[in-house]
């Protein structure tokens, strides 16, 4: 057995319960007995994650199961999704800081035409890079500085940081010019009472990251 491919379809495992279990755009899906009762029971009946493939739902509407799921790229994932997310995106609802509203409600709240950020998701991109990113006159992506914040090895924008923890941008970056580290801003409890949202612990971290890499088919080094 390779451990490297061992690994990764632990991963992908683990990604795949994360999401079920906490992800509010999941509250439908759910996972086989046979897969949430063993790790072995998912490598017997999927096999070993192959290179540069991710795990997909045929129908996007079904549940977590041998007869439903498949290794796959994640352009034919993408297309598998289009139908699907033409449909719900509108009806969806997305928790962000601990807040949830409709997609057309955090446009509203972030101020930014709902059809731009519709775009956006269509083309991958997560519900807080696709409300926060500002848009020049033409529609496109403004270029941002390249400065990365390094954690257990990965070197990632703050825009990526945020997306993958919940926070918002402009949050993390002013506790990092309080000198904290990128951990340490993630991390490091809210003091407010009135904030609703609720800072990661360093393990919550971590399975974010895992799910980050996993729904996008990356590979951490």
């Amino acid at each position: 057995m390779n451990s490297v491919y061992y690994t990764r379809t632990l991963n992908t495992y683990r990604a795949m319960r994360q999401r079920v279990k906490k992800d509010p755009n999941y509250t439908t899906v759910s996972i086989c007995d046979r897969w949430l009762k063993s790790f072995d029971n998912f490598i017997e009946d999927m096999g070993y994650r192959p290179d540069a493939m991710t795990l997909d739902r045929i129908d996007p509407k079904g549940d977590y199961e041998p007869s439903n799921c498949r290794w796959t790229t994640n352009d034919i994932q993408s297309k598998n999704r289009v139908h699907k997310e033409h449909i719900s995106l509108a009806e969806s609802t997305y928790e962000i800081n601990g807040e949830v509203k409709s997609l057309k409600d955090w446009c509203k709240h972030y101020k930014i035409n709902y059809s731009v950020v519709k775009k956006r998701m269509m083309g991958k991109w997560t519900i807080l890079e696709a409300l926060t990113t500002p848009v020049s006159t033409q529609g496109q992506k403004i270029k941002q500085p390249n400065k990365t914040y390094e954690y257990s090895g990965i070197s990632l924008s703050l825009e990526k940081w945020a997306a993958i923890s919940g926070w918002q941008v402009r949050s993390l970056r002013l506790r990092i010019q309080q000198g904290m580290n990128i951990k340490d801003a993630i991390t490091t409890p809210v003091k407010s009472n009135r904030s609703k949202f609720i800072a990661p612990t360093e393990d919550r971290l971590k399975l974010m990251i895992l799910d980050y890499y996993d729904r996008y088919g990356l590979e951490l080094d």
